[in-house]
C-alpha cells in the first residue's frame, strides 16, 4: 500500500442572510474538531514561572493617555475548545515576553505595561458560534471599549469580528482562523492576520509533493470552503509541474455514502489524490477508499495536525513526509525556545499547533504600539501594522503591506512516530517560506502591486468588448440560465413568487410562451434560443452550492439567476466569480451582495436594505422626531441598522439611545421591549427576520410599547401581512412592491397572467423575479448575444430597461438596482384580492456606495460609505 496521508484544511464563511446566518455547520478555522479521550493538560501547574527566560530588548517611548483595550475572543468551552487552549496560553505568554513581565490580574482584564502605557487583556468564549462571537465582540466594543479585537478559532466565526471592526474602526488581528478570504474577497483595512492561510499550506506541501507524484485527482465538499481550498492546491501543484488528471470532484458536506466519489477517484488513474474535507465525513470517506482499494493504487496527500489529534489519524502513516504550520520541535530560535519553556513549566505540556499563531499575535500588537507611540486608533496602527516584520517563535513575520498576509515560514517533516511522550513526531525535512498569490477581490487589485493576482501564475484575462446591437438577435450556441430558488425549503413561500414570474418574465421579453423540453424550457429571442434550468436549493447554501455547481460543470449555464436566503446567494456569488459566469440576484436583499462582498460579475434586480432604510425614513422623520431601534446580533442586524440610523438622521431624525441587538435566536424578548420603552423615543424600528417577530411583537403588546409609541417596520408580503400586521391597520410605511402600486403597462401585464395561470395576484418579490428575467434578455441583446462575462459585464452595467416597478438603472459603480418603492397606508387585511393599501408616495431612494474601502475609486461621484458621503 502506498503511504497514507491525510489533509485537513478548515475554511469556514459565514454569510449574512436576509433571514439569518446561512452558513455551513459551525467548523475549526484549521483542524478536525474529534477530540481524543487523552488531552494534554491545559490547566496551568502549581508553581508558575516568575519572569520570561528571555526578555526582549529594552522598549522606551511608549506611553498612551488610556489604556489601550484588547479584547480577545476564543473558543473556551465549544467545540472547537481544544484549539482555543493554544490561544488561551500563548497570548498572555506573548504579552508577557513582550513586555518583560507577568500580566496582573484584575478580574474582568489582565494588565501588562508596555512602557508607560497600560494594556489591558479581556477575554471572552464564543464556543466558535458566529452569533455568541457577534455577542460578546459587540460588547467588547460598545461596553468595554477595546481599541484591538483578537481572534478567533472558527474562520466562520473570524469573518463575524473582522466586519465588526470596520463597521467600528478597530483594528482585528485573525488568530488562528486560516480562510484565504479573511485576506481575499473578505478583504478590509482594519483587519490583519498572524494565521497562514491556506494557499500558503497548499505551496508548502505542493512543492514537496510534486517531487514524489506527478499525477493528481482531489476531491472537495460542495461549498466555498472546498472551493477555496481546491483552488489553491490545483494552482501551487500545477505550478510545481503536477498534473491533475481530472475534474475536482465536490460531494455534499452531509455525505455519508462515499462510495461514488471514491470509484471517480479510483477510476482517474492519478497517482495521489488530495483531500480538502472538515468534519465527520473524513471517516465514511476513508472507510470507502479502503473497501474499494483506493490506497492499493494511489497515495493520499496530506497535511499533518495537532499533537493531540496526530495519533488517532496518522497511526498508519509513520514514515511518511508532508507538511505542517509549526511544531514546537521545527524552530530554531531564542523565541521558540522561550515559549516551550513557558509552556512546560506552566501547563505539563508542549506548544502545539496554533501557539505560534496566538504569541506571534500578542508580539504583534505591542511591535505596532511601538511604531505609533502608544496611539490605538486605528488609523496609526494600520499604517504601523502594514509591511511590518517582528520576530517570533517561527522566526521573522512579515505583514504584508498589500493584503495583510502573514508571511512566515513552514515545514516539511517526516512522521517518526505518534507515541512520544513529549510529542516528538517528527524529524524536520526542510523550512520554507511560501510566497502566495494576492487574493484581494478585482476592483481591490490596485493593492496587490506586482504581486501574483488570483493565482501563483497570476494568469490575467483581457475583457472583450461587448458587441453592437444588431435588428436580429442570434447566438451561436443556446444561453443557459440557471435558475435557482427555495421551492420546498423554509422560504418556498417567497421562492413561489420566483418561479412564476421569471418565466412570465422571459414570456413577456420574448412575446410566447416558453417550450417544456424536459429539464429545462425553451424561449426564442429572433434567433437566439434561451434555456431556463430550474433548480431547488431549499435555502441551504450548501444546497446551492451543489445545484450551483452542477449547472455550471453539468449543464454549462452561462448565467445563474437566485435566490431567496441572502446568505445562500453569496454562495452564488462566489461560484459565478470562480467560474467567470454572471450571477443575477433576486430577491435576496442583503446589502453586502453590492457592498462589501462585491463582485463584477454579480448583479442584482433585487434592492437592497438600504433602500428600504431611505424609502421608510424619508416618510418617518415627517411623523416623528425620535428613534430606538432593534435588530438581530449579527451581520444583516448590523447592516439593517446603520442604514436605518444613517437614514432617519438624514432626514432629521434622532435616535435616543444605542441601538438595541438582541440574539437571532430570542424567543423572550421582554428585556429588550424593556430597553425599547425606557428610551422615551416616539418611534422604535425593527429589523428583523424569521419567527422571531411574533414573540417580539408579543412582549411589546404586553409591556404597552404601542401605548407610548409607534412601531416602523416595512410591510411584507400578502400571505404573512395579517399575521403580523393586525394590530397595524392605519398605519403608514414602507413597502418593496405591492401590485396596486405602480401604474405601468408591463404591471398590468404581470396581474393579468398570473391572475390567469396562477388564480392569485402577484406579491412581493414577483416584480424582481420579472426584472431579473427582462434584465436577462436585454443583456444579451446589448451584447449581441454572446453570453459570455466578458461580453455581458459592460453590457449590464449602467443598462436601463423597463419592468413591472417602472425603469431599472443598474449603477454601474457598484451593481445597485435602483428602482421605485413604496410608502402606503394600511387600509385592512382581509381583502380577497390582497387589496390592503392605499399609495401614499412613490419613491426612487438614492442610496450610497457601500464597496469596501480600497474599491471606492469604482464609486465616482457618489456617496461612500453613508448617506451624507462622511
Amino acid at each position: 500500500m502506498l503511504i497514507l496521508l491525510s489533509l485537513f484544511i478548515i475554511f469556514a464563511m459565514m454569510f449574512a442572510a436576509c433571514g439569518g446566518s446561512d452558513a455551513p455547520a459551525d467548523e475549526p478555522a484549521d483542524e478536525p474538531v474529534s477530540e481524543p479521550a487523552d488531552e494534554p493538560a491545559d490547566e496551568p501547574a502549581e508553581e508558575p514561572v516568575d519572569e520570561p527566560a528571555e526578555e526582549p530588548a529594552a522598549m522606551d517611548g511608549v506611553s498612551c493617555d488610556e489604556p489601550v483595550k484588547v479584547g480577545l475572543i476564543t473558543d473556551e468551552t465549544g467545540a472547537l475548545a481544544i484549539y482555543g487552549a493554544h490561544v488561551l496560553r500563548a497570548f498572555p505568554l506573548g504579552m508577557e515576553f513582550a513586555t518583560g513581565a507577568e500580566g496582573v490580574d484584575n478580574g474582568d482584564y489582565t494588565s501588562y505595561m508596555l512602557d508607560s502605557c497600560e494594556v489591558q487583556v479581556y477575554v471572552r468564549d464564543d464556543q466558535s458560534n458566529p452569533e455568541t462571537t457577534a455577542t460578546v465582540g459587540r460588547e467588547l466594543i460598545e461596553e468595554v471599549g477595546v481599541d484591538v479585537i483578537v481572534g478567533t478559532v472558527s474562520s466562520g466565526a473570524t469573518a463575524t469580528l473582522q466586519e465588526l471592526a470596520r463597521e467600528n474602526d478597530i483594528i482585528h488581528i485573525a488568530a488562528p482562523a486560516a480562510a484565504n478570504d479573511l485576506t481575499g474577497i473578505n478583504f478590509n483595512e482594519n483587519s490583519f492576520r498572524t494565521s497562514r492561510n491556506n494557499y500558503q499550506d497548499a505551496v508548502n506541501i505542493c512543492e514537496y509533493m510534486t517531487e514524489a507524484y506527478d499525477t493528481f485527482v482531489q476531491i472537495a465538499p460542495d461549498y466555498s470552503f472546498g472551493y477555496g481550498g481546491a483552488t489553491a492546491f490545483r494552482d501551487a501543484c500545477t505550478l510545481f509541474g503536477g498534473e491533475f488528471v481530472a475534474d475536482d470532484i465536490y460531494a455534499p458536506a452531509d455525505t455519508t455514502e462515499f462510495t461514488p466519489y471514491m470509484e471517480e477517484i479510483l477510476n482517474s488513474g492519478a497517482e495521489a489524490f488530495v483531500v480538502t474535507w472538515a468534519g465527520g465525513g473524513f471517516v465514511p470517506m476513508m472507510q470507502a477508499a479502503t473497501e474499494l482499494g483506493v490506497f492499493d493504487e494511489m497515495a493520499m496527500a496530506s497535511g499533518f495536525v495537532d499533537n493531540v489529534v496526530l495519533p488517532a489519524f496518522f497511526g498508519n502513516a509513520i514514515g511518511s513526509t508532508s507538511g505542517i504550520l509549526y511544531h514546537y520541535t521545527a524552530p530554531d530560535n531564542a523565541i521558540n525556545d522561550w515559549l516551550i519553556e513557558q509552556v512546560q513549566a506552566r501547563y505539563s505540556t508542549f506548544p502545539d499547533l496554533f501557539d505560534a499563531d496566538a504569541m506571534n499575535a500578542a508580539i504583534l500588537l505591542t511591535e505596532a504600539l511601538q511604531k505609533t507611540g502608544g496611539d490605538a486608533s486605528a488609523a496609526s496602527l494600520r499604517g504601523a501594522m502594514e509591511g511590518i516584520e517582528f520576530e517570533g517563535p517561527k522566526g521573522t513575520i512579515n505583514i504584508r503591506a498589500e493584503d495583510h498576509v502573514a508571511i512566515q515560514d513552514m515545514y516539511i517533516v517526516t512522521l517518526l512516530n505518534v507515541d512520544d511522550p513529549e510529542f516528538k513526531y517528527f524529524e524536520l525535512v526542510e523550512t520554507n517560506r511560501p510566497n502566495v498569490p494576492c487574493l484581494l477581490p478585482e476592483g481591490m487589485t490596485d493593492r496587490c502591486g506586482d504581486l501574483p493576482v488570483g493565482s501563483l501564475t497570476d494568469i490575467s484575462q483581457t475583457e472583450a468588448p461587448a458587441g453592437d446591437e444588431t435588428a436580429v438577435l442570434t447566438c451561436e450556441e443556446p444561453v443557459k440560465v440557471g435558475l435557482i430558488t427555495d421551492e420546498t425549503g423554509a422560504l418556498a413561500i417567497y421562492g413561489a413568487h420566483i418561479l412564476r414570474a421569471f418565466p412570465l418574465g422571459m414570456e413577456y421579453a420574448t412575446g410566447a410562451e416558453g417550450v417544456d423540453n424536459g429539464d429545462y424550457t425553451s424561449y426564442m429571442v429572433d434567433e437566439c434560443e434561451f434555456q431556463i434550468f430550474v433548480r431547488d436549493d431549499q435555502s441551504n447554501p450548501e444546497n446551492t452550492a451543489t445545484v450551483g455547481r452542477e449547472l455550471i460543470e453539468e449543464v454549462g449555464v452561462d448565467i445563474i439567476v437566485g435566490t431567496v436566503s441572502s446568505g445562500a446567494t453569496a454562495t452564488l456569488q462566489e461560484l459565478a466569480r470562480e467560474n467567470n459566469v454572471i450571477h443575477i440576484a433576486a430577491p435576496a436583499a442583503a446589502n453586502d451582495l453590492t457592498g462589501v462582498n462585491f463582485n463584477e460579475n454579480s448583479f442584482r434586480t433585487s434592492r437592497n436594505n438600504y433602500q428600504d432604510a431611505v424609502n421608510i425614513c424619508e416618510y418617518l422623520t415627517t411623523q416623528y422626531d425620535t428613534f430606538v431601534q432593534i435588530a438581530p446580533d449579527y451581520s444583516f442586524g448590523y447592516g439593517g441598522a446603520a442604514a436605518f440610523r444613517d437614514a432617519c438622521s438624514l432626514f432629521g431624525g434622532e435616535f435616543v439611545t444605542d441601538d438595541i441587538f438582541a440574539p437571532a435566536d430570542t424567543t423572550e424578548f421582554t428585556p429588550y421591549m424593556e430597553q425599547v420603552l425606557d428610551s422615551g423615543a416616539e418611534a422604535f424600528v425593527v429589523t428583523w427576520a424569521g419567527g422571531g417577530f411574533i414573540p417580539m411583537m408579543q412582549s411589546a403588546t404586553e409591556l404597552g410599547v404601542f401605548d407610548e409609541m409607534e412601531m416602523a417596520a416595512g410591510f411584507v408580503d400578502n400571505v404573512v401581512m395579517p399575521a403580523f400586521f393586525g394590530n397595524a391597520i392605519g398605519s403608514t410605511s414602507g413597502i418593496l412592491y405591492h401590485y396596486t402600486a405602480p401604474d405601468n403597462a408591463i404591471n398590468d401585464w404581470l396581474i393579468e397572467q398570473v391572475q390567469a395561470d396562477y388564480a392569485t395576484f402577484p406579491d412581493l418579490f414577483d416584480a424582481d423575479g420579472m426584472n431579473a428575467a427582462l434584465l436577462v434578455v436585454e443583456a444579451v441583446k446589448a451584447s449581441s448575444g454572446d453570453a459570455s462575462a466578458d461580453a455581458l459585464i459592460p453590457a449590464m452595467e449602467g443598462i436601463e430597461f423597463e419592468g413591472p416597478k417602472g425603469t431599472i438603472f443598474i449603477r454601474p459603480e457598484d451593481h445597485v438596482a435602483m428602482q421605485d418603492m413604496y410608502i402606503v397606508t394600511l387600509t385592512n387585511l382581509d381583502d380577497p384580492e390582497f387589496k390592503f393599501f392605499d399609495l401614499v408616495a412613490t419613491n426612487r431612494p438614492d442610496v450610497p456606495c457601500l464597496l469596501p474601502e480600497e474599491m471606492v475609486d469604482r464609486c465616482g461621484d457618489l456617496p461612500v460609505g453613508s448617506l451624507s458621503g462622511e
